[in-house]
Order: structure tokens, then C-alpha cells, then sequence
């Protein structure tokens, strides 16, 4: 499975030195950088809660606590504060519906138990997915 990861996890972090996005990739995870840009990925969300393609099910009581504040400072900036959920909803309008791939319903009936090292759903054998 594809996915995104926030691009600040390539660089290194000051508790233990070490790049998150290269220990997730070493670990095997397909793991791409967001697209990070602030307002081009607010105005993405903003279109698709607007025509109801994307929507968010009421059991996430976290995410609508941070959308009700989620705002701007008096300078027009959103204010960086308790906004995880929100960056990650602007992370998949921004660059995580690039990334997801199409499983055919083929593979999926031909599903594998998770504990066979040779299933990939994209069909990829094991040394192409290392």
C-alpha cells in the first residue's frame, strides 16, 4: 500500500538523529513526501467538502474538534496549533489520491493471509517490493 508522509519526516530528528521517512522505507513502507503547500492544499479540501467528495464520518469526533478551530491569525496565517488531523486531511487532497493505486477485484478475491511473504496485491514479487 502506497501512501504520503509529511516532508519535514526527512529530516533529522533532534531527540535521536535518525530521518523517519528513511527508517519507514527501510521497513518496507511505499512511502511518498505530501505535497506541503498550504493554501493550494486547504482550497483542494475546501473544494471537495464543498461538493460532497470528501467526506468525514461522524464517529472522528478528534477531527471535527480540530476543524472547529482550525483558523487564521490576524496576519491571514493559519495558526499552527492541535492541526495533525487537518494537515493529514490536506495531505490526501494534496497528494495522497496521486498515489493510491488501483487494486483489481481479481487480486482482491485471490487474497493471501497476511502472513505469506510472497502476496503483494499490486502483483509485485518480493525483490520489487524491497
Amino acid at each position: 500500500m502506497a501512501g504520503v508522509i509529511d516532508p519535514a519526516s526527512k529530516g533529522a530528528s533532534q531527540r535521536d538523529g535518525k530521518n523517519l521517512l528513511g527508517e519507514y522505507r527501510a521497513l518496507g513502507l511505499d512511502l511518498y513526501e505530501a505535497d506541503n503547500a498550504v493554501e493550494a492544499g486547504i482550497f483542494a479540501m475546501w473544494q471537495r467538502m464543498s461538493t460532497g467528495r470528501l467526506k468525514v464520518f461522524r464517529s472522528m469526533a478528534g477531527w471535527f474538534q480540530e476543524f472547529r478551530i482550525y483558523r487564521r491569525d490576524d496576519k491571514g496565517k493559519i495558526v499552527k496549533d492541535n492541526d495533525h488531523l487537518q494537515d493529514a486531511s490536506r495531505y490526501l487532497c494534496a497528494s495522497g489520491r496521486d498515489v493510491a493505486r488501483y487494486v483489481p477485484a481479481q487480486q482482491l478475491r485471490d487474497f493471501q493471509p497476511a502472513d505469506d511473504d510472497n502476496y503483494d496485491p499490486l502483483g509485485r514479487n518480493r525483490e520489487e517490493r524491497l
